[in-house]
């Protein structure tokens, strides 16, 4: 496969084969960070579902329903309930669900006021919503690999990646933690979870920021974070 036909239009690294064991990590972390809130009665809705194996391997964990709703279904290997829908007009009635997941997702919404204002909608009082993203100043790029990337203003990075990777334009809005905290505070209250996420992993790096005090972790780790786990309850 060349370099240039690894990159779809919308940037995102497309691998020949998604491995079964790192679906089931993420699951994994998930189901570690939310498990406790599933209980027999919840209704679960998971936005953004792409090829539903996470979704699967959640469903498989907790025997339980979960929902998927994607914009389209042609990436779907996972069909089992799935609607599709657009996150800013999500096709369920108000208080539908107790639980909503957001994985690997909220880096390419644009209308972010009105995707989080819709899920609130959607959401039982006292719901909560699990936003998994990666935030703007990760050293490195999740979904081109390439360093500094997101730091970048728009039309800098679009000749970034033209030079580098062939694509013509940055279609990834990832945002610091200041302003995705700001806001989700409007109709949640907001957790980080990001720590938690490292209490089974036994790496050398999970080994240190299980080390670290929280504070630290906040003030100078946190900005930099690749792919930041909140926990947000809604008001």
């Amino acid at each position: 496969m060349s370099k240039k036909n690894k990159w779809d239009n919308y940037g995102t690294f497309i691998e020949p084969i998604v491995p079964e064991e790192r679906n089931k990590r993420q699951a994994g972390i998930i189901q570690s960070l939310i498990g406790r809130l599933i209980k027999n009665s919840s209704k679960i809705l998971d936005l953004g579902t792409g090829d539903g194996l996470i979704r699967k391997r959640l469903e498989e964990l907790n025997k339980k329903k979960i929902i998927g709703m994607d914009r389209e279904i042609r990436t779907a290997k996972y069909k089992k309930n799935l609607v599709v829908g657009n996150i800013e007009s999500i096709p369920f009635k108000d208080n539908s669900f107790d639980l909503i997941i957001l994985n690997g997702v909220y880096q390419y919404i644009k209308s972010k006021d009105k995707s989080i204002k819709e899920i609130s909608r959607v959401l039982n009082k006292d719901g909560y919503l699990f936003i998994a993203t990666p935030l703007k100043h990760a050293i490195k790029e999740g979904n081109y690999m390439l360093y500094f990337l997101s730091w970048l203003p728009r039309g800098l990075a679009n000749i970034y990646l033209r030079i580098f990777r062939g694509i013509k334009k940055y279609y990834v809005y990832q945002e610091t933690y200041s302003k995705l905290n700001s806001r989700l505070s409007r109709f949640f209250r907001v957790t980080d979870l990001s720590l938690k996420a490292y209490s089974n992993d036994n790496s050398l790096k999970s080994r240190f920021l299980k080390t670290i005090p929280f504070w630290i972790y906040a003030w100078i780790l946190r900005p930099f974070n690749p792919n930041i786990k909140l926990l947000c309850r809604k008001r």
